[in-house]
């Protein structure tokens, strides 16, 4: 039994996050995407991590990547929208979100329709030099293989 599972007691705590997340509460955004998902009502988890995402909220932003990198929900990877909102989330701060974005470089998920940012950009954030260069390495690295 998870902690989210239909019982009277999770319906009222699923209450109190949706009355939050009406008045715009992100979190609660995000929290809501995160028991739908557990509770594989995957349409519904996306569309709280995409008003969550849209709100501004990293988590929620690697919430929706993360479901479109796996396909929760939709039959199939989204590859190219997953890459789109891990690059968000990383941009905004999520470790996770670069890390799994470096994944997917590596492995050639979705690089295709991306075209990556000029390095000599003074206003790019470090972490995403960072990246870059795993990027630049895994793809000289696939191209050997």
């Amino acid at each position: 039994m998870t902690a989210w599972e239909k019982t009277e007691a999770a319906s009222e705590g699923m209450e109190m996050f949706e009355q939050a997340a009406e008045q715009g509460h992100v979190y609660a955004m995000c929290r809501l995407g995160s028991i739908h998902n557990e509770r594989k009502e995957h349409e519904r988890a996306s569309e709280w991590f995409t008003k969550g995402a849209d709100a501004g909220l990293p988590q929620a932003m690697y919430g929706l990547a993360y479901m479109l990198d796996t396909g929760e929900g939709a039959g199939a990877p989204d590859y190219p929208a997953a890459v789109g909102w891990y690059m968000r989330a990383a941009d905004a701060g999520s470790g996770d979100a670069a890390s799994n974005l470096s994944n997917m470089c590596a492995l050639g998920r979705g690089m295709a329709s991306h075209k990556m940012p000029d390095t000599s950009s003074p206003q790019l954030d470090p972490r995403m030099l960072s990246l870059i260069a795993s990027y630049d390495v895994s793809s000289i690295v696939c191209q050997a293989l």
